[in-house]
């Protein structure tokens, strides 16, 4: 348990304006709504250009909707739970999230983002048209656009790790910023 000096630490260090929006948790459609309204007016009182405030927003969008599509239900609670935050600095918005994900999926994940980081500017373009004409839903309902999306709104500033959690599990961290 930490003591309570520790804890205005914490609090001190989230203070920070840097620090727009922190949360752990489950994610579920709700606090979805609830984490959006609270992004877009911070967001609003950063102050920052129009158009990056609109791609940030976005972005979040598609890593909250991550979090939410690929939790899983069926895990315990610590499993299920993903982080977000999200951060300003002087050069743009930092969005990371972070959840765990099976080794299959992980696989599947890592080829998949480093497709994205191979493939050039207007080929990311021309794809997220051609999933959106023409793609299909995966079984959790998710249609394939949504890191389409956020390597076409960042110019593909994105990292991203696996961590391992035990032999069945990893934990999934990715972080992009808006610029």
């Amino acid at each position: 348990m930490k003591k309570s000096g520790e804890i205005f630490q914490e609090f001190s260090r989230f203070s920070d304006d840097s620090v727009m929006l922190a949360f752990r948790g489950e994610v579920s459609g709700t606090l979805l709504d609830s984490l959006l309204e609270i992004a877009e007016k911070r967001l609003h009182h950063l102050g920052c250009e129009k158009p990056t405030r609109k791609k940030a927003f976005n972005i979040l969008v598609e890593c909250l909707q991550n979090l939410f599509v690929h939790g899983n239900e069926d895990s315990p609670e610590e499993e299920s739970s993903g982080v977000i935050i999200m951060m300003a600095s002087d050069d743009g918005i930092s969005i990371a999230t972070g959840n765990s994900i099976d080794k299959n999926a992980a696989e599947m994940l890592k080829s998949r983002l480093e497709r994205l980081e191979a493939l050039p500017k207007e080929l990311i373009r021309e794809e997220y048209k051609e999933q959106l004409v023409n793609g299909k839903f995966s079984n959790v309902g998710g249609a394939g656009l949504g890191f389409l999306d956020i390597a076409r709104k960042s110019g593909r500033q994105m990292e991203y790790q696996f961590s391992p959690i035990d032999d069945e599990r990893l934990f999934f961290t990715f972080n992009v910023k808006v610029s």
